[in-house]
């Protein structure tokens, strides 16, 4: 064997073997306690891409007009190294533009507020804000199934990076485009205003939760 084609991991088990005088199993021991770790199991966590996610759960990736879809889709998920969300197949409110509360904020739980924009976008936790969302009055048209929430900033981010390709999942599963237009996020920057998104631009703004009107479109967790 020509060891210089041998990866330094391989040159180390040599050494040891040949230190031990070829006894492989005292070499393993050598190898085990020097090396004082186990090899990571493989990850089945899905790769970077964007999934047709049936009623079942299964995930299949969206490869185009060969894909061969889930029975039933329900969600387009996405997938951006440690970011995932699932995408509701249509807009709420048929499309409509609506207000995102009934009312400012009471409850003085000033915590949920993020008013500085570098650190909105770092906001993935749209399931908590939608949860704070309801306590203040959710607008009674964005009826959200069990476990589908309002993405957060940092959440629609993500989708606006990949609206191309979402948008291209949602046609051919039978959904409804992303439009060129600004959806709320559940981030919310102060008492009276949160932020929302515009996916033509990927510009943030807050707009009054309870007079300003623009899109939603629901979420729920993918991969946690």
């Amino acid at each position: 064997m020509e060891t210089n084609k041998l990866s330094d991991a391989a040159r180390a088990r040599m050494y040891l073997l040949a230190k031990n005088g070829y006894d492989v199993d005292k070499a393993k021991r050598c190898w085990n306690f020097v090396n004082d770790s186990k090899e990571e199991p493989a990850s089945n966590r899905l790769g970077d891409g964007i999934y047709l996610i049936g009623s079942d759960g299964a995930a299949v990736l969206f490869e185009g007009k060969l894909t061969e879809a889930p029975q039933s889709t329900e969600y387009i998920g996405i997938v951006q190294g440690d970011c995932s969300v699932a995408v509701a197949l249509t807009d709420m409110a048929g499309g409509d533009d609506v207000t995102l509360t009934d009312s400012d904020d009471k409850t003085g739980e000033s915590q949920y507020y993020i008013e500085d924009y570098e650190e909105a976008v770092q906001d993935c936790d749209g399931e908590t804000n939608t949860q704070h969302l309801r306590k203040i009055g959710l607008n009674p048209q964005i009826k959200l199934k069990d476990g589908e929430y309002i993405p957060s900033l940092g959440e629609l981010y993500i989708i606006c990076l990949n609206q191309y390709a979402i948008n291209e999942a949602l046609k051919f599963v039978g959904g409804q485009p992303l439009a060129k237009d600004w959806y709320w996020s559940s981030t919310e920057y102060s008492a009276p205003y949160a932020w929302h998104l515009y996916l033509d631009s990927g510009y943030a703004y807050g707009s009054p939760k309870a007079a300003g009107k623009g899109r939603v479109r629901a979420v729920s967790a993918f991969l946690r």
